[in-house]
């Protein structure tokens, strides 16, 4: 090699005051007059060395990841092998058991299905993160072989250089043992679903741990949050009201809302005290009208374009056929559902009580439970993490679509509620008392408010975001999923008492007076 600047010299030294630069003989004498040199090749040996230590280090790496890859491979075929295992084992002792605990059967498959599905997204997660590491080894051990087997010195010591200053280390990927989940036969003594099975045993190793926000995750999202308002895909606006009209045929307020499945430009509206529903359009028209025998206090649409209603004093969800007439979809013991809502499988959530009263003792019954459309039940969330109750009074639930989320207003006395949001799994996450007001699942909650804030109705729209109708300030509210406040997106004299997020981005608002308005907020 020639050096650049002394065309025709070769470059015979390394110099040491300058990082290692190659210089040739008029170099010496002239710009790197007084500094220490080296032969090349002397340098260029003793550089080599260190490369070939650099090469086993590199190859030892690789050969890590590539064991770790044979262990997540291993781990995702036992993972296959004993969740079908499992099943067949409760599909198999299912069979003998009279038709009254099918259900419990269907549980179990259901808690199997759902645990080796978190386990099959770990692994893809973790093989995507190690296949990225050995793309990387292998890059690095490529560079290194090229350079020693071109035997040439200069290129040997720049690689080297390279190497050293920006030299690849491995970011540690650990591969869990997959989460297990156990069938005891005969071990059980506690509730229906021990004794026809026996224990249930679901294991964590690896100190696996359920992950919560902290506080630095938590403001991060708050700026993407604010960033997703800002900078597209998810952006809030000035709100208009598209529609307005009043129910002149009644004075009664709109103690609910459901979006249509015919027509964006249609609702299913309930009155107050009255056992009947509506469908009107934006300008108001009565499109059909549905009586029933009993009180009814909610709606919604399922996942097969069906609509059902909660019948609290039948203690019944109804599901309306095509002609108008209502037809009873599964019953709920002793439990008054109030309201409910679809979630991300195509469930239904619905809030359950013994009774609808402020009083609560041992005895009570307030909760959250999730069922199929044919009456199973799936889960449900009574106490928190602190064995506290999560509700006095569980009214308005909603679910986001896009996270699973779940938002529940309880009504803790006449005028005050708050909102306790879980996670999909039916877990707290947090309570949300306005003013920025949170509790999250880590503190105990007391059953003291400080501030004057009782929403009335809860949805999630597609950006995961929360609209609350506040009684207080008359307000429609956007929180984000974590209880930052976005934006007061309408206020008005009337108290809003419902609300409806239709496919169109547009929210439909029911008042105490009466009257509906329909609004944008989305550009």
């Amino acid at each position: 090699m020639s050096c650049r600047r002394h065309d025709g010299h070769p470059l015979v030294r390394v110099c040491f005051s300058c990082s290692d630069q190659l210089v040739c003989d008029e170099c010496t004498k002239l710009d790197h007059s007084g500094h220490i040199f080296r032969e090349i090749e002397e340098v260029g040996k003793e550089r080599q060395k260190t490369l070939l230590q650099n090469l086993k280090e590199t190859e030892a790496v690789v050969l890590g990841i590539q064991q770790d890859l044979g262990k997540l491979q291993s781990f995702n075929e036992g993972n296959r092998s004993q969740s079908r295992d499992v099943v067949d084992k409760i599909q198999r002792r299912g069979k003998d058991i009279q038709d009254a605990v099918n259900q419990y059967t269907k549980q179990l498959v259901f808690m199997c299905e759902r645990h080796h599905n978190d386990t099959d997204y770990d692994i893809a997660e973790t093989k995507v993160r190690l296949d990225s590491e050995l793309m990387n080894a292998t890059k690095s051990r490529g560079i290194i072989q090229a350079a020693l087997e071109s035997e040439n010195f200069p290129k040997i010591i720049e690689t080297e250089k390279y190497h050293r200053n920006n030299q690849y280390q491995r970011q540690v990927v650990s591969v869990k043992s997959p989460r297990s989940v156990a069938l005891v036969h005969g071990a059980g003594t506690v509730g229906h679903l021990r004794e026809i099975f026996g224990d249930i045993e679901i294991q964590h190793q690896d100190n696996y741990q359920y992950r919560f926000h902290n506080e630095s995750e938590t403001r991060e999202e708050h700026e993407n949050a604010k960033r997703r308002k800002q900078d597209g895909g998810y952006n809030v606006c000035d709100t208009t009201v598209t529609s307005a009209f009043e129910q002149t045929t009644s004075s009664f307020g709109i103690c609910f809302i459901c979006p249509s499945l015919a027509s964006v430009d249609e609702c299913w509206i309930r009155l107050e005290r009255m056992n009947e529903i509506k469908l009107v359009s934006r300008t108001g028209d009565v499109k059909q009208t549905i009586h029933f025998d009993t009180a009814v206090a909610c709606l919604a649409n399922t996942a097969d374009n069906r609509t059902v209603v909660s019948c609290p004093d039948k203690h019944i969800i109804q599901e309306i056929l095509p002609d108008g007439t209502p037809k009873t979809l599964f019953h709920l013991d002793r439990l008054s559902p109030r309201a409910l809502c679809l979630t991300t499988e195509g469930n239904l959530l619905v809030s359950l009580v013994e009774k609808w009263s402020y009083s609560v003792s041992a005895f009570s019954t307030r909760k959250i439970a999730k069922y199929t459309v044919k009456g199973y039940k799936m889960a449900e969330a009574e106490y928190d993490g602190h064995r506290k109750r999560l509700f006095i009074k569980p009214s308005r639930v909603a679910t986001s679509l896009s996270s699973g989320d779940v938002a529940v207003i309880n009504r803790t006395e006449y005028e005050t509620s708050h909102l306790v949001i879980l996670d999909k799994h039916l877990r707290l996450k947090f309570r949300y008392f306005g003013d920025r007001k949170i509790i999250p699942s880590s503190k105990r909650y007391y059953g003291k408010e400080s501030v004057q804030f009782c929403p009335q109705d809860v949805q999630y729209d597609a950006g995961n975001n929360i609209l609350i109708a506040e009684l207080y300030s008359c307000s429609i509210q956007l929180i984000d999923g974590n209880g930052h406040l976005l934006k007061i997106l309408h206020t008005d004299e009337d108290i809003p008492w419902s609300l409806a997020v239709h496919t169109d981005h547009q929210v439909w608002t029911g008042y105490n007076s009466g009257k509906v308005k329909v609004l944008s907020y989305l550009k």
